[in-house]
């Protein structure tokens, strides 16, 4: 197979990643819930434009696997409110073999490092301010898996965008100050529009 074959064979493989990761996260029943399967179509869009504007070969498998695996922690999170820690720990290694192939093994890892710290730090500040915790461990765990694969500048933008998503959300649900609401779809997402970005800037 050669290179185009396979850019084409991932494009059109990507949306299939997506939903079947959104089918695990939810037990086989994406489709139960209509918001979910929304959600999971969002998730499957992303992932097919991250992995079409990616500028390689090896960036577009990587495109695909980490929306494929976000797409499986944000359903998770919109069903149950919480993220599974032994999955979300173990997606974070291959991100940075990844790295070590591509030789920025190190920044990667720091980055993953970082953002576990700040996530961690943020919910510690607010837990004192507030009196509750506002970022769950989850969403430090998650911060750190996207620090190990797109390093400190796709960890930034991606929750800068989840910020901005994740408030747009909460207005447009009319979700009251007290009422949690899961944070990793809006990650997920923010890395989808980093990803695309990226690629369309290169």
């Amino acid at each position: 197979m050669n290179s185009t074959m396979l850019a084409v064979w991932l494009v059109m493989s990507a949306p299939a990643c997506a939903l079947y990761a959104a089918a695990a996260a939810n037990r086989g029943a994406a489709t139960a819930n209509v918001a979910k399967f929304s959600w999971a179509l969002l998730f499957a869009s992303a992932a097919t434009f991250a992995t079409m504007f990616a500028p390689g070969l090896m960036e577009a498998v990587g495109a695909l696997a980490l929306m494929s695996m976000l797409t499986y922690l944000a359903v998770f999170d919109l069903k149950a409110l919480a993220v599974p820690v032994w999955p979300t720990l173990s997606f974070t290694p291959p991100g940075l073999a990844l790295a070590l192939i591509q030789g920025d093994a190190l920044e990667h890892a720091l980055s993953a490092g970082g953002g576990w710290l700040a996530f961690r730090a943020l919910d510690g500040f607010y837990r004192w301010a507030r009196g509750r915790s506002g970022l769950g461990a989850g969403d430090a765990l998650i911060a750190a898996l996207i620090g190990a694969w797109v390093s400190w500048e796709g960890l930034v933008w991606s929750v800068a965008c989840a910020g901005v998503l994740g408030l747009g959300w909460a207005l447009l649900s009319r979700a009251n100050r007290h009422e949690a609401l899961p944070f990793a779809p809006a990650l997920a997402l923010g890395v989808g529009v980093f990803l695309i970005a990226s690629g369309l800037s290169r």
